[in-house]
């Protein structure tokens, strides 16, 4: 990989990651507007809330690599970065997690959340180390 790649893909993740909270502030929007509906609303603005984590944790993830191989930026501010976005996807996975205890069976649940979050946990971790 080349650095213009993972710079560019980088740039990308940031820019999802603004999507997605404009996509958030029109649920909340939405929230207050409407009279019916807020059960599914729920479920969206759970996965925007998701979505905005996971493109925060792409963005490190990727500065990460950035830095690692071609010696650029600041690892403190990565480790710092990674703390937070790791806290709020805890938070996050435990959310996602009761959501889905009142859908489907525990060790499906289980199973599901552990390839939702496991591996992008793992990796933040090492970060933070």
């Amino acid at each position: 990989m080349n650095f213009y790649i993972v710079c560019r893909c980088n740039k990308d993740c940031q820019n999802k990651k603004v999507e997605y909270e404009q996509a958030l502030k029109l649920f909340e929007q939405f929230e207050k507007e409407i009279s019916k509906g807020f059960d599914l609303l729920k479920y969206w603005k759970l996965s925007a809330k998701n979505l905005i984590n996971r493109s925060a944790a792409a963005t490190i993830l990727l500065s990460n690599e950035i830095t690692r191989r071609f010696n650029v930026g600041f690892k403190g501010d990565l480790i710092n970065k990674a703390t937070t976005v790791l806290t709020e996807m805890r938070t996050l996975r435990k959310e996602t997690e009761e959501l889905y205890l009142e859908m489907i069976k525990p060790v499906r649940v289980r199973l599901i959340i552990g390839w939702m979050y496991n591996s992008i946990e793992k990796a933040l971790e090492q970060i933070t180390k």
